[in-house]
C-alpha cells in the first residue's frame, strides 16, 4: 500500500498536475486582483468592452493556439526520442507560422478596424491597440506550449505566476496615471513582452545551436485536425458572450460577462489537469504505452474539483459576488450555480479532447462539430432569456460527452 501511494505521488501526472495546480491558481489569484481592479477602476461599460475583447482573441488566435498544440505534441513526441537538434527546427518554424499570422492580424485590424467594429457592435478606438496586444500574445506565447510538452512544468508554472503578476502591476500603472482603458490594453502589451522573453529564456536549455530542418509538411498534417479541435472548443468557451453582446440589452450583457467571469473560476480551478495530461498521452502513445487508466483518473480529478465549485456557487451566490464584484452584479446571482454545471461540463470536454489529442484520435471532430453546431443555432433561435442561453450551453456540452464516450469506448475499451 506504501510503494503503491508512493507510485501515485511520483507519477508525472500527479506531480505535474500538483505543480500547475499550484501554479495556476497562484496566477489565478493575480487573474482576480486584475479583474477586480477593473471592475473597480473601469467604467461598467469599458469592463464589458474589455471583456469582449479577450473573448474576440480567443477566437481569432486559434491558428495560434492550434501551433501551441503542435508544440505541445510533437515536442513530448521528439522528447521521448531524446531529439532536440529536430525540436530546435521544430520551433523555428512555429515561430515563423506565428509571426507571420501575428503580422497578419495587425494589417486587418488596422485596415478594417471600422468594419469589425460595426459587426461586433464594440468601438473601433480600442480595436488597433488591441490587435498589438494579439500579435504579441501569438509571437511571444510559444516558449509555453514547449515548456509544456517537454514537461518542464517547474518553469511552465514559474512563467504563469510571472504572467499573472505583470498583468496586474502594469495595466494598474497605466490607470494610476490615467489611460483607462486604452492603458490597460498598453499594459497588457508590455506584461506580454516581458513574460515572453523570459519563457525564451528559459526554454533555451532545450534548443540546440545546429537544428534539423523541421518538415512543414508535418506541421501541416499534425494541424488541420487540431485546428479543428481548437475552434470548436475555444467557440464553446466564448460564441455564448459575443452573440449576447450582440442580441441582449447592454445590463444584461454586462450581467451574463459577470456570470461567466464567475463561472470561469472552476474552469480555472480544474483546467491543470487538461494542461498535463496531453504531453503525457502524446509521450505514452508514442512508447506504445496504456493511456486508459490515466484518462480516467484525469476525469475524476476534473469531476471533483468543478463539482467543489459548483457546490460553493449554489450555496454562497450572494458572498461570491460580493468578494469578486464588491456586490456590483446583483443581477448575476440566481445564474451563478447554472453556469458553474455549463463550466464542470466545458472542463471535462476539455480534458477528453486532450486525450483523444495526444493519442492522435481525430475522430472527437465530428462530435466537437455537432456540439458547436448545437449551442451556435440553439443560441441564435432561443436567446430570451439568461437561462435559455446557460441551457443551450449545457445540452451542446452533454451531445459532446455522450459521443466521446462512444469514441473511447469503440476505439479503447472493446480493444
Amino acid at each position: 500500500m506504501k510503494n503503491k501511494l508512493k507510485q501515485v505521488i511520483k507519477h508525472p501526472l500527479f506531480i505535474g498536475t500538483f505543480i500547475i495546480t499550484v501554479s495556476t491558481n497562484i496566477a489565478n489569484i493575480f487573474s482576480y486582483i486584475f479583474q477586480y481592479l477593473m471592475l473597480r477602476f473601469l467604467p461598467v461599460q469599458d469592463f464589458k468592452i474589455l471583456f469582449n475583447l479577450f473573448s474576440l482573441m480567443a477566437i481569432i488566435t486559434v491558428l495560434s493556439g492550434v501551433m501551441s498544440q503542435v508544440a505541445i505534441k510533437s515536442s513530448a513526441k521528439l522528447k521521448a526520442k531524446e531529439d532536440f537538434q529536430l525540436l530546435t527546427g521544430l520551433f523555428k518554424q512555429l515561430f515563423k507560422i506565428n509571426l507571420i499570422f501575428a503580422l497578419s492580424i495587425l494589417l486587418v485590424f488596422n485596415l478594417f478596424s471600422t468594419s469589425i467594429a460595426q459587426l461586433l457592435n464594440l468601438p473601433s478606438g480600442y480595436l488597433q491597440l488591441f490587435s498589438f496586444f494579439v500579435a504579441v500574445a501569438i509571437v511571444l506565447g510559444l516558449p509555453t506550449a514547449f515548456l509544456n510538452g517537454l514537461l518542464r512544468f517547474k518553469s511552465y508554472g514559474f512563467l504563469s505566476i510571472l504572467a499573472g503578476i505583470l498583468k496586474v502591476a502594469f495595466p494598474l500603472i497605466a490607470i494610476i496615471l490615467g489611460y483607462k482603458l486604452s492603458g490597460v490594453l498598453l499594459g497588457l502589451i508590455v506584461a506580454g513582452i516581458v513574460t515572453g522573453v523570459v519563457g525564451f529564456l528559459l526554454l533555451k536549455k532545450n534548443l540546440r545551436k545546429i537544428s534539423k530542418p523541421y518538415p512543414i509538411s508535418k506541421i501541416i498534417t499534425t494541424s488541420i485536425p487540431l485546428l479543428l479541435i481548437s475552434l470548436f472548443t475555444i467557440l464553446f468557451f466564448n460564441i455564448d458572450v459575443l452573440l449576447v453582446n450582440k442580441f441582449f440589452s447592454s445590463a444584461d450583457s454586462a450581467t451574463y460577462s459577470s456570470i461567466a467571469l464567475i463561472g470561469r473560476i472552476i474552469l480555472y480551478g480544474s483546467s491543470a489537469v487538461s494542461v498535463v495530461l496531453m504531453p503525457i498521452i502524446s509521450e505514452k502513445t508514442e512508447a506504445g504505452l496504456s493511456v486508459l487508466k490515466t484518462l480516467i483518473a484525469s476525469l475524476l480529478m476534473v469531476l471533483f474539483l468543478g463539482s467543489v465549485g459548483t457546490i460553493i456557487l449554489y450555496i454562497f451566490p450572494n458572498l461570491i459576488n460580493t468578494v469578486v464584484f464588491g456586490g456590483k452584479y446583483p443581477s448575476a446571482i440566481p445564474y451563478l450555480g447554472l453556469f458553474g454545471v455549463f463550466m464542470v461540463l466545458y472542463s471535462l470536454v476539455l480534458t477528453i479532447t486532450g486525450f483523444f489529442i495526444g493519442a492522435s484520435k481525430n475522430s472527437i471532430i465530428y462530435v466537437l462539430a455537432v456540439g458547436a453546431l448545437t449551442q451556435l443555432l440553439g443560441i441564435i433561435l432561443y436567446h430570451n432569456t439568461i437561462n435559455q442561453i446557460i441551457h443551450t450551453n449545457i445540452i451542446s456540452m452533454v451531445i459532446i460527452l455522450l459521443g466521446s464516450f462512444v469514441i473511447l469506448y469503440k476505439d479503447f475499451v472493446k480493444t
